[in-house]
Order: C-alpha cells, then sequence, then structure tokens
C-alpha cells in the first residue's frame, strides 16, 4: 500500500522502483517495527532516522534516472547509511549486481544495520554491500568513483570531498541546510567532462549531517 500511494503521489514514476522498494521489507529495517508501514520517518537509536518511503522513493527515482542508458549505476554510496534500508532497496535497484557502499558513523547503528541486511540477505549481503564505520563527510575514496550517492542527513553546503568521488555521468543528491529551518534537495549531476550542474529540488526536514561526537551529544 505505501508503494502505491508513493506512486500515486508521484514519488517516483520508474516502475522498477516500486519492485525494489517491494523485494526488501522496511520492517527488518525499523526499530519501531509498528511503524515500518507508515509514510513516516520512523526513530533509530543516536539520534538517527529512517527516512519515510516517500523519500526513499524518490531517492531512488532521482538516483536512478536513465538506469537503462549507458549512465547505468554499477557502484552506489549511502552517507549516513542509518539502518542500510536505502542501501538494500539499491542493490534491488542494481539486481543484485555491483557494489553498494554504506557509511555510518555510529558504531552500534553500522553494526546493528549488518545485521539487518544478514537477516534480508544471509552472509552473502557481504558480496554487493560494504558498511564502513567512518566519517560519512569525507566519502570513502577506496571505493570512488560512485555512479550516484546519496546523504541522509543535511548539510550546511555541498560536501565537497563527496563531490569529487562522483563518477562522471554521475548524480548525487544531498539535503542542504539554508539556514532559518529552510532545506531543500540539490542534485548535483556531473557530465562525462566533470562539470556539475546544481538544481534545487522539493524542500525538506532532515537531521544534520555532523560529527559522531556532536549527534552523540545531541548538539548540532
Amino acid at each position: 500500500m505505501i508503494v502505491k500511494n508513493c506512486r500515486a503521489n508521484e514519488y517516483f514514476k520508474d516502475a522498477k522502483v516500486g519492485e525494489a522498494m517491494n523485494a526488501i521489507d522496511r520492517v527488518y529495517f525499523c526499530k519501531y517495527k509498528n511503524e515500518a508501514y507508515l509514510d513516516l520517518p520512523s526513530s533509530l537509536d543516536f539520534g538517527a532516522t529512517i527516512s519515510a518511503p516517500h523519500m526513499h522513493a524518490y531517492a531512488l527515482q532521482i538516483l536512478f534516472a536513465d538506469r537503462e542508458s549507458d549512465r547505468g549505476v554499477k557502484k552506489f554510496l549511502d552517507v549516513g547509511s542509518g539502518s542500510d534500508y536505502l542501501c538494500a532497496a539499491a542493490l534491488a535497484m542494481m539486481d543484485y549486481q555491483g557494489t553498494v557502499v554504506g557509511i555510518e558513523h555510529i558504531e552500534e547503528l553500522a553494526n546493528w544495520s549488518k545485521q539487518n541486511l544478514e537477516t534480508v540477505f544471509g552472509p552473502e549481503y557481504e558480496k554487493y554491500i560494504k558498511i564502513i564505520c567512518a566519517d560519512g563527510r569525507l566519502g570513502e575514496h577506496r571505493e570512488a568513483p560512485f555512479d550516484a550517492i546519496h546523504v541522509g542527513a543535511a548539510s550546511p553546503k555541498i560536501p565537497e570531498k563527496l563531490l569529487e568521488q562522483l563518477a562522471p555521468n554521475g548524480r548525487m543528491m544531498v539535503p542542504v541546510d539554508e539556514g532559518e529551518h529552510i532545506q531543500h534537495i540539490v542534485l548535483c549531476v556531473k557530465d562525462e567532462k566533470g562539470n556539475t550542474t546544481f538544481t534545487k529540488l522539493l524542500g525538506v526536514r532532515y537531521v544534520p549531517l555532523t560529527s559522531r561526537e556532536k549527534q552523540l551529544s545531541g548538539k548540532h
């Protein structure tokens, strides 16, 4: 029902997005199981959240646009991967091929998310999904470049390290906090020559993209 409503409200048009979301049961990635099938963000531990399903649908639609063209997505990076639902859905979008990297700077969340992935995919998930406990603002240069990058928390500006790790013809979407409680998703598209265009999309409300210490202290 949630996926059907997301499509009816035009958060996605590509049928593959619906198939991927239906293939990955959100209940395994929510702390509060009674909230798994609500189209709302749900709290995790340590001040983190799992985004509402419509935002995951929107992200998959944007980042996998033209997926059947030469652009293709073979490497996907999720910054602030939390419980790792989006990593799992991205792998489904990639037909369980390629590489998905999730970065989470809270070790307890990273370890829990690995348990979630093993529950859904079995231990073989490690062939396709790599979960790294590190500062997501710095990306993961050892796996770069990435064809698609999703940032799951609001940054005061476009993270330069992540932009550097975006592949030619790649796409990155990041919530940018403009102050005064105003945030927008910004789509960054890099062409084959390395030139990047920036497009402001819909208004959102995300938790801050910050350091591990500030997140744990609650002082953003």
